[in-house]
């Protein structure tokens, strides 16, 4: 395991963008090994993986505010980096990639699994006093890899899954249901053998999400305070 790329705020260890370009393609490359069926030598097909990529997003409620306002966001900030690492495994990589967000990779994770993650989250910091006071709300976006049951995402191209992730924590589609707080992306049911190279389909759910979650091969989940 390389060590992760800087150390954070009291002293938890904590991945940087750098730490993530050398990591991120590993962990896909992971992922398609254990998608692609075994020779009949080893028995088989290989095991079924996930990881979860969840981004954290601290957003200014005042469109008037700028970057010079002072909304406490270090404090804000490292009150977050806490729940975080309270809530993820020693195994999972916590990381910061900009001043208002954080990055963490849940590694072998079922997909649903990734939810209840982004949920317990959620719920502790709607009674954080430090995340609910000033001009700030916290906002969620995960998806669980691969999105495909044939993965083929260029290794490299892993800044486009965060980019993804980005997007799933801002406000979507107005005829999608709307969240308050942010959405996950899954794999849907009709996922069998794609018609489309997973790079395509990362491209299109970035814009035009609503026509992969009607097809029912992505399902779309939103993170909110009163769960299905």
């Amino acid at each position: 395991m390389p060590v992760p790329g800087r150390i954070g705020v009291d002293a938890v260890p904590l991945a940087d963008l750098r730490f993530f370009e050398v990591f991120l393609p590993r962990e896909i490359k992971l992922m398609h090994y254990h998608a692609t069926p075994a020779p009949d030598n080893e028995g088989g097909d290989r095991s079924e993986r996930f990881f979860g990529l969840i981004l954290l997003r601290l957003e200014p409620t005042d469109s008037e505010a700028g970057p010079g306002d002072d909304l406490g966001i270090a404090t804000k900030m490292r009150h977050l980096l806490r729940l975080l690492t309270s809530t993820i495994r020693y195994s999972d990589i916590p990381g910061q990639i900009s001043p208002l967000e954080l990055l963490a990779v849940i590694r072998e994770v079922e997909p649903v699994r990734t939810r209840v993650i982004a949920q317990r989250l959620l719920a502790m910091a709607s009674q954080s006093r430090p995340l609910t006071a000033g001009s700030v709300r916290l906002r969620i976006g995960y998806l669980a890899y691969p999105l495909s049951t044939e993965p083929d995402l260029g290794p490299m191209e892993w800044m486009r899954l965060v980019d993804l992730a980005r997007r799933l924590s801002r406000p979507l589609d107005p005829e999608l249901p709307p969240s308050q707080y942010g959405y996950g992306l899954i794999r849907g049911p009709e996922m069998g053998t794609p018609t489309i190279p997973e790079i395509d389909i990362v491209g299109i759910a970035s814009t035009d999400l609503r026509s992969l979650i009607e097809a029912q091969l992505l399902t779309l989940e939103p993170i909110d305070l009163d769960p299905d």
